[in-house]
């Protein structure tokens, strides 16, 4: 049976979470679903895991000399035949109904969906992590011209169809922010975003990159920031003066005429 949905699940060294990612899928309520799990490396652990939870339907490719999570998206994509194509990374998980929920969105060739999700902050010192808090990530309050500003929708929360993901693969050149930079040129295509309340994905995060958001938002941040703002311009004073006073949060002065 050919597919409705494919899953792109992308992991690197990581064994302990993809194996829980692996058995949030394999507890969908929807089976008419393929797993294609692509590996940017190739360590027993990983191929252990995918020889005992993937089914015959699904794929696993271990491409250890790629250049990252890009190159192994766009993989993936081509060997997805489902209508629709979602993406999951290894240290995320599915809620139950997740995959029917999509299954009954309207496939329209020029919609893109994204849901909100549930914020998971864990503790990964020991095998099997430890929960400890958990929020909303409600995107409601979020207008799609944000994109142009900041990313404010994970990347696995999205669901669009196949025939678009084929036709606009992530640019593998780019140092970071390529998940940003593929939704801003699925926006400046034209594509309609539709935003859904439900809570579908779980998020998990280590308490380590919780505790240090701060000493990420370094000058080294902001000038990829302002390496996307220069490859996506805009006519916008508004998005211009947003442009410099989100960058100068990331401790970088620049006149918003040049953003």
């Amino acid at each position: 049976m050919v597919p409705f949905i494919s899953i792109i699940l992308t992991t690197h060294n990581r064994a302990n979470l993809l194996r829980r990612a692996l058995k949030s899928l394999l507890l969908q309520s929807c089976s008419t679903f393929e797993i294609i799990l692509c590996a940017d490396e190739s360590s027993r652990e990983t191929k252990e895991i995918a020889h005992s939870l993937l089914r015959e339907s699904d794929s696993f490719l271990s491409t250890p000399n790629l250049r990252g999570p890009a190159e192994t998206r766009n993989i993936g994509i081509s060997l997805a035949v489902g209508k629709w194509i979602c993406f999951m990374d290894d240290d995320n998980t599915y809620t139950e109904d997740y995959l029917a929920s999509i299954s009954n969105l309207s496939l329209e060739s020029n919609q893109i969906h994204y849901f909100n999700y549930n914020e998971i902050t864990e503790d990964r010192e020991n095998e099997e992590p430890l929960i400890i808090s958990t929020t909303k990530g409600d995107l409601s309050r979020f207008s799609i011209d944000q994109l142009l500003i900041s990313n404010f929708i994970p990347n696995n929360v999205i669901a669009l169809p196949t025939e678009i993901a084929k036709l606009h693969p992530f640019d593998v050149y780019l140092q970071s922010h390529e998940d940003w930079d593929w939704l801003i040129s699925l926006k400046s295509k034209g594509y309609e975003f539709n935003y859904h309340q439900e809570y579908l994905l779980n998020r998990h995060i280590s308490e380590w990159s919780s505790k240090n958001n701060d000493a990420i938002k370094s000058k080294s941040i902001a000038l990829d920031f302002l390496s996307v703002y220069r490859k996506w311009p805009t006519n916008s004073e508004e998005i211009k003066l947003k442009r410099a006073d989100f960058i100068k949060r990331l401790g970088m002065n620049i006149d918003s005429n040049f953003l």
